[in-house]
């Protein structure tokens, strides 16, 4: 599997810099050419930049797979790079400052309450009042926050009062990740 990972890594990271003008992308036609059920398979993904002292600098995804794997990495490195409305769109002089994370996720399927979700262990959505935010599963870990305080933080992410989690009309679904790295080689689940 880090095989294929790695793969996806190099992609983003290609991505990024024939974006800039610095480079061009062979990792998207070789995997195109592979047909790899891996590379060809729609799943959500979300792709994560951060500076290499560890600060966000763009985070874009997708919840469910419409598009082949491959095709969705290209697009949503580029967003994240580019298009994450919280950071200016990345210079080429950072470029070699960021680190790409990618986050390969399962079905969201709904949870009953918000007691049920899992800290650390299940992605969250939340959704209230035609609103709606999302954590990875790990962010509540790396923050060090308990699941009242991950719920807060998600509500506030979702433009409501950071009670609103408690509302009997909040809706929650939870999803699992395979997160990867240029950071490192072990995989956070």
């Amino acid at each position: 599997m880090k095989e294929y990972h790695d793969r996806l890594l190099i992609l983003a990271r290609e991505v990024l810099s024939a974006s800039l003008g610095i480079g061009d992308a062979p990792m998207y036609e070789l995997l195109k050419k592979r047909d790899d059920p891996f590379f060809t398979q729609k799943r959500g993904v979300f792709v994560t930049l951060r500076t290499k002292d560890g600060a966000l600098r763009g985070c874009i995804g997708s919840l469910l797979g419409y598009q082949p794997l491959v095709d969705q990495v290209v697009r949503l490195a580029h967003e994240a790079a580019f298009n994450d409305p919280r950071f200016k769109p990345v210079a080429a002089e950072e470029l070699d400052g960021l680190v790409i994370e990618i986050s390969l996720l399962t079905e969201p399927e709904p949870v009953s309450s918000w007691r049920e979700i899992r800290l650390g262990v299940d992605g969250i959505i939340f959704e209230h009042g035609g609103r709606r935010a999302v954590f990875l599963p790990h962010v509540a870990t790396e923050q060090g926050w308990d699941l009242e305080t991950t719920l807060k933080h998600l509500s506030i992410k979702a433009g409501l009062r950071a009670n609103e989690y408690l509302d009997p009309h909040a809706a929650f679904e939870v999803f699992q990740a395979t997160a990867f790295s240029e950071r490192n080689d072990e995989n956070k689940v």
